[in-house]
């Protein structure tokens, strides 16, 4: 799905603000603080229904009002089809729509409008625990394999009702009442993340190259000692699992290593090399998606100009341009940005909170005409 027009009320300080985007190259420009990673943030909104700046609703709706609106018009570029998201939230009560029917489950937004974001904390999927690069994965598996995200909850399910007899000390038989369930949803959720990593490595490598001209490696590392399989892994370590009070292997303790020349690449990699990298594998879940789903993704970039050269910069637009999604930029000096200008794109101007469209390009003008 492509994003064609999107309607803002009461979001952080944009009062009222109405878009029609272009379906390949948008870029939000204005100074620091105008409000252009708010726009991003909406669209970013629209698709989970969350924030990726704050966990705090509050924060979210502007001053002196008690609820925000987003509502998305969507056309799927392969089909043809139309779709309208919406969502109305306030501090305690939240609406959200799809084609005018409420809905309950937040998976079916994700899965109309699938979004990908870089931002200048990205690297913090390398530096930070496991739980990002599972998140990472996950999206991707969910966003491919329909059957995944039930396995997901019923697995978290399991897992939970374990800890809690952990917790309370109850006999081993009770304990290992939730293992089956924990093994054979374990070993699927495992199965599915290992067949997706296995499709996009070509991809990583690909964007990594492009990028980079580095060679990066994907390995999934399942949540248990490799030496071992998940159910004996599972029993030996039941005792400790007792003195812990939460089941110590399994996918939910997974993670993704990425090593570049058998270096961790936390400790290989500049700054600004593991932003690109990131970059690289955001870039890599577009194309798998596009290719296995024929899905359109949208691609939010939040500062585009951070920690990278001029080289660097245009390497990455015309290289995200060349994905496929439709592509949101962010930045604070318009002039920086070096892109193939016979795509079709709109420029739009934030200043305080207000945002009017300064250019489109002469090949959507030409296309409208």
């Amino acid at each position: 799905m492509s994003l064609n027009k999107l309607e803002l009320r009461y979001f952080r300080n944009i009062k009222k603000a109405d878009f029609s985007f272009s379906d390949t190259f948008n870029i939000i420009a204005g100074n620091n603080g105008a409000g252009k990673t708010n726009i991003l943030e909406s669209i970013y909104y629209l698709s989970l229904n969350r924030s990726f700046r704050t966990s705090q609703t509050k924060k979210l709706i502007q001053s002196q009002e008690n609820h925000l609106q987003v509502v998305g018009h969507l056309k799927d570029s392969f089909s043809g089809a139309d779709s309208i998201l919406g969502i109305r939230k306030s501090v305690a009560d939240s609406q959200i729509k799809i084609n005018g029917e409420m809905i309950k489950q937040l998976s079916r937004l994700a899965a109309t409008l699938p979004v990908q974001v870089i931002h200048p904390q990205g690297h913090q999927l390398l530096e930070q625990g496991p739980k990002q690069r599972r998140q990472f994965l996950d999206w991707g598996v969910f966003h491919v394999e329909p059957v995944f995200l039930s396995i997901w909850h019923d697995y978290t399910h399991t897992l939970k009702q374990r800890n809690a007899a952990l917790r309370q000390g109850q006999a081993t038989k009770f304990i290992q009442l939730w293992d089956k369930g924990l093994l054979e949803l374990g070993e699927k959720m495992t199965f599915l993340r290992k067949q997706y990593l296995n499709n996009i490595q070509p991809y990583i490598l690909k964007y990594c190259l492009s990028l980079m001209d580095l060679e990066i490696a994907a390995e999934y590392r399942c949540g248990w000692a490799a030496n071992t399989d998940f159910e004996s892994a599972l029993n030996n370590g039941l005792e400790f699992d007792r003195q812990s009070g939460f089941t110590r292997c399994g996918p939910h303790r997974a993670d993704l290593i990425f090593n570049c020349d058998n270096h961790r690449v936390q400790d290989y990699l500049s700054r600004g090399q593991q932003k690109l990298l990131v970059c690289a594998l955001r870039f890599a879940q577009i194309k798998l998606l596009k290719k296995q789903k024929q899905q359109d993704v949208v691609l939010l970039i939040d500062d585009v100009a951070a920690e990278l050269d001029e080289q660097h910069r245009e390497k990455l637009i015309n290289t995200a341009l060349e994905t496929g999604a439709q592509i949101f930029v962010s930045t604070n000096q318009l002039d920086l940005l070096k892109f193939n200008e016979k795509v079709n794109y709109k420029v739009f101007h934030v200043e305080h909170g207000q945002v009017s469209e300064m250019i489109q390009s002469p090949a959507l003008m030409e296309r409208k005409a």
